[in-house]
């Protein structure tokens, strides 16, 4: 039970299966690093009033383990792009399911300086290759108002 405290590998390895990080190592480190966070006394093992404090920056309708991961792993000085990738995608399989989630099977990207004309060769590019869908152009997503 985990009635006085649970070791860190213990707890490391529950969230290392919750996350689906079993072969990702870049995770693996980062739940080391979060888990380490949380044995406040340095014990290897984390008491029920150390663990009860690493939950208090969650809401009370949001408690569980995935919550805490989430949270802790976007919080601890831990910015690394692969694993804030791996957080959004094990979300979207989540939500939508891996067999569900459809790609272009190339992607374009046009560079250059305001006025240039990457908007002018868009439409040509696009009748030449065949691609059907929406252009993504970026400064307009940039000015967008969930960017503001």
């Amino acid at each position: 039970g985990f009635e006085d405290s649970i070791s860190c590998h213990h707890l490391e390895k529950t969230l290392v299966q919750l996350v689906g990080a079993q072969n990702d190592t870049v995770t693996k480190n980062v739940i080391h690093r979060v888990v380490s966070t949380a044995d406040i006394n340095d014990s290897d093992d984390i008491s029920w009033s150390e663990f009860i404090k690493w939950f208090e920056p969650l809401s009370d309708d949001n408690l569980s383990l995935r919550a805490l991961f989430n949270y802790w792993s976007m919080n601890v000085e831990l910015k690394n792009p692969k694993v804030i990738f791996n957080n959004v995608w094990n979300k979207l399989k989540q939500t939508h399911g891996e067999e569900n989630m459809i790609f272009p099977a190339e992607v374009l990207c046009l560079g250059g300086a305001p006025g240039s004309g990457k908007g002018t060769n868009t439409p040509f590019i696009q009748r030449e290759r065949g691609i059907l869908a929406k252009p993504i152009v970026m400064s307009s997503s940039l000015k967008s108002p969930s960017m503001q």
